[in-house]
C-alpha cells in the first residue's frame, strides 16, 4: 500500500454530521455507557478514548484514575476492576495495554499469567476483556493506514512506521489533548477498516498457529459495532457511513 498522509484539516465527513436527535460530533448523541477502559498508558490511550467518546457513537467511561504506569498493570488492574464491578455490576471492563515488555521478558510473562489468574472469573463471565497490542497501542493506529502484519518488536519500531502516515505523531500530552488527531484517524472509513483488520488478522493468525510471529491488536474488542450500527440505522444514516464506522459488511448491516 502506498503512503497515505493525514490532511491537516479533516473535512466534516460522514462521522461529523448531524444524525437524528443531535450532533454526534460534539458528543451529545448518547448518555454515557457502561464500557470502562482501563490502561497502563498514562497519556496516549487516555486521550484517544476520551476523544473517541466525544467524536463518535462509541461511548466509554473515561477517568484518569483508570490510567497509569504500564509496568504496574498486574498490581493495579485487579484492584481497579474489582472497584468498578463492585459499583457497576453490569459494566464491561476493557484492559488495554502493550505486550512488548511482556513477550520478551520471563519475569513479566509470569506477572501476566498471575494477573490473568487473579481475574479469571471476571474473564470467564464476560465482565472483563483483555485488549493487548503487540508491540504497543500505536500498532492499533497503524492498522488505520495499512495492513502491516510483520512482527514489530518495540513501540519505537511501531512509531517509526506510523510516522509515514502521521509525521508529527508524538506522545506529548499537549498534542494529544487536541481532538483533531483522533478525528483524522476516524475519517474516511479508517476506523471501520482498523476494526475489521485487527479482528480478521488475529482470527487468521490463531487459525494458522502464527500469532506469536506477527504484530496484532485486540483493541477491536472495545468497539460494540453491532449496537452502534443499530443506533446509526435507527438514526437513518446511510449504510456507507455505518460501514465506515463499524467495519461491518453491507450484508451484516442489512441483517440488523
Amino acid at each position: 500500500m502506498g503512503k497515505e498522509r493525514i490532511k491537516r484539516t479533516p473535512k466534516q465527513n460522514e462521522y461529523f454530521g448531524k444524525g437524528k436527535g443531535g450532533n454526534y460530533f460534539n458528543g451529545s448523541r448518547d448518555p454515557r455507557s457502561q464500557n470502562f477502559i482501563i490502561s497502563g498508558g498514562e497519556s496516549t490511550e487516555l486521550w484517544y478514548f476520551r476523544h473517541l467518546t466525544r467524536l463518535t457513537y462509541y461511548k466509554f467511561e473515561i477517568e484518569p484514575k483508570y490510567f497509569g504506569n504500564e509496568s504496574g498493570y498486574h498490581n493495579d488492574f485487579p484492584k481497579i476492576i474489582k472497584s468498578i464491578l463492585r459499583n457497576s455490576p453490569n459494566a464491561k471492563v476493557f484492559c488495554v495495554f502493550d505486550f512488548d515488555t511482556i513477550k520478551f521478558d520471563k519475569t513479566n510473562q509470569k506477572h501476566y499469567q498471575d494477573f490473568l489468574k487473579s481475574i479469571k472469573d471476571y474473564i470467564r463471565n464476560g465482565s472483563v476483556e483483555i485488549c493487548i497490542s503487540m508491540p504497543s497501542f500505536e500498532y492499533w493506529f497503524l492498522l488505520h493506514f495499512e495492513n502491516y502484519k510483520n512482527l514489530l518488536k518495540t513501540c519505537d519500531d511501531t512509531i517509526k512506521r506510523l510516522k509515514k502516515y502521521i509525521p508529527d505523531y508524538s506522545k506529548n500530552s499537549t498534542q494529544l489533548s487536541n481532538p483533531q488527531w483522533v478525528a483524522e484517524l476516524c475519517a474516511d472509513g479508517k476506523l471501520g477498516k482498523a476494526i475489521k483488520l485487527s479482528r480478521v488478522n488475529i482470527e487468521k493468525a490463531l487459525q494458522d498457529g502464527i500469532i506469536d510471529e506477527q504484530s496484532y491488536s485486540y483493541v477491536w474488542k472495545v468497539f460494540d459495532t453491532i449496537s452502534v450500527a443499530r443506533q446509526m440505522k435507527a438514526d437513518k444514516l446511510p449504510v456507507s457511513q455505518i460501514i465506515s464506522m463499524t467495519g461491518l459488511s453491507e450484508e451484516e448491516v442489512g441483517n440488523l
